[in-house]
């Protein structure tokens, strides 16, 4: 096991705050769980909210990828993509915009 590992974790974290705890696999018992995680393709979050944007979900899933390889192959790459994913809802762009200017007023 390595970092990727833990973005496999970020995803599953992810997921679940996107969707009020919901998780990617639902298993009756351990061993379903443990096959439902290496096999499996998981939930789609817009399943549980449609606002979550495609982009979104697609970031979601390739933290969720089986292959290790296939994973961001670090959180900051993971982390762009994230943000990429809300600049695709103007709501979230104006948010950021907004944000920005008043993080600088705060104190440190």
């Amino acid at each position: 096991m390595n970092y990727r590992a833990d973005i496999y974790a970020l995803g599953v974290v992810l997921f679940e705050m996107l969707t009020g705890g919901q998780r990617p696999f639902v298993a009756r018992n351990f061993r379903e769980w443990e096959e439902l995680h290496c096999k499996a393709k998981p939930r789609s979050p817009r399943d549980f909210d449609k606002h979550i944007e495609k982009a979104t979900e697609e970031v979601i899933f390739k933290a969720l990828e089986k292959v290790p390889m296939h994973r961001f192959q670090s959180a900051i790459e993971m982390l762009d993509a994230f943000e990429a994913s809300l600049n695709v809802n103007p709501l979230y762009r104006f948010i950021r915009q907004v944000k920005r200017p008043l993080e600088r007023l705060l104190p440190e």
